[in-house]
């Protein structure tokens, strides 16, 4: 095992870096205005084995009663490995990742927004292609457009679960009717000042509703 785990002692520093780099990895996933998927799944992954191996392994040690008590020393740095990951996990699903990526990010999106011209797009014209650095602070930027009230949109790259996302400057707030030609649900989430985080889903028919089709009338036998 990692750090010598496996001999029974508690864990190393072998095996709590990698429980850092796992837990990192699993709020990192969150950290974007959607879920990245890819990353996802492997810091679940990963945090599952090495959880896995904690468990057995501290189950073991405690079955063993030829071993020497504890020390105050040895309980934090078996306490250590749950913890990293349950905070990694709280941090991803309360949006306290998404919030601190954004923060380290936010003099660069402030001075990306300001540097754009001013411009005034009338309600229900198409939106304005803007171009901008394909990374942003901490962010990909794979498309960015100037909408109307003076807002700006930022769309990310990563395989979010919807169907669009990213990041909106709206001085004047979200306006509920902005994404009406592109998606049904739009849900915003204020990170500070005049940001917002944005996720986009269309509407699809639900694969356990059955649809039965129209009968086709068909003409009578022939007598």
């Amino acid at each position: 095992m990692i750090g010598g785990f496996g001999s029974g002692i508690p864990p190393r520093r072998a095996f709590l870096a990698a429980t850092c780099g796992a837990a990192t990895t699993l709020a990192f996933a969150y950290s974007t205005p959607g879920v990245d998927l890819v990353t996802l799944f492997a810091g679940t992954w990963l945090c599952a084995g090495l959880g896995a191996a904690w468990a057995v392994r501290l189950v073991r040690t405690l079955q063993n009663r030829q071993l020497a008590a504890p020390t105050r020393a040895d309980v934090v740095r078996w306490a250590a490995v749950p913890v990293i990951i349950l905070g990694a996990l709280a941090m991803g699903r309360s949006g306290a990742a998404l919030e601190l990526r954004w923060i380290v990010s936010l003099t660069a999106l402030d001075d990306a927004v300001q540097g754009l011209p001013p411009v005034d797009v009338p309600p229900g014209e198409p939106w304005l292609d803007v171009t901008l650095p394909r990374t942003v602070g901490l962010y990909p930027v794979v498309r960015a457009e100037q909408v109307p009230a003076g807002g700006t949109v930022f769309r990310d790259s990563y395989d979010i679960v919807a169907d669009g996302g990213g990041f909106a400057h709206l001085p004047q707030g979200p306006d509920p009717d902005l994404f009406d030609r592109e998606f049904d649900h739009v849900e915003y989430r204020h990170l500070g000042w005049d940001w917002y985080a944005w996720v986009g889903t269309v509407d699809a028919r639900d694969p356990f509703v059955r649809e039965d089709p129209e009968p086709i009338a068909t003409a009578p036998p022939a007598p």
